[in-house]
């Protein structure tokens, strides 16, 4: 196998492991900090609105909808064919949030592309058998370069 192929193969893998689906909203929606009717309102959904799908249980949406994140009820959010295979989904192999999700040093990179999305680009470095440096790289347009350091799945230092 060519070595592009393989990088290929690899990005493909990293990227559909987070299970994020995006999502053209058909209906408005409120976005709130639990699954559950209680919950804050920490965001709206408008209709026509581009929303990350990450995980469904229990009734709820896990979503992401521009820099909010949260829960979003089923009732207000119908299933459409692109979010189907989520709800159909194995919950016990979906990661699972806690909220509020706020990047700070020791979350996982699952928890971080769950905050802000999948990177732009990423560096690895392994030293022996148990250390895997990682380098995650953001470059949003318009914003400034943001780099976020990694040593075994766990963020140790962020740099602006």
């Amino acid at each position: 196998m060519k070595t592009g192929t393989l990088l290929f193969l690899l990005i493909i893998s990293c990227l559909t492991c987070f299970s994020q689906i995006k999502h053209i909203a058909t209906e408005p929606a409120k976005i709130r900090n639990k699954p559950e009717p209680i919950g804050d309102v920490v965001g709206y959904i408008n209709k026509g609105d581009t929303v990350l799908v990450a995980t469904y249980k229990a009734g709820y949406w896990n979503v992401k909808c521009g820099k909010v994140s949260g829960f979003v009820s089923e009732a207000y959010f119908p299933v459409t064919s692109d979010i189907e295979s989520i709800r159909n989904s194995d919950p016990n192999t979906i990661p699972t949030y806690q909220w509020p999700l706020t990047v700070r040093l020791g979350i996982t990179k699952a928890e971080l592309v769950h905050i802000i999305g999948v990177w732009s680009s990423k560096n690895t470095t392994t030293y022996g058998d148990n250390q895997i440096d990682e380098q995650l790289i953001y470059n949003v347009e318009g914003e400034k370069t943001k780099y976020y350091y990694f040593t075994n799945d766990k963020l140790t230092s962020i740099q602006d």
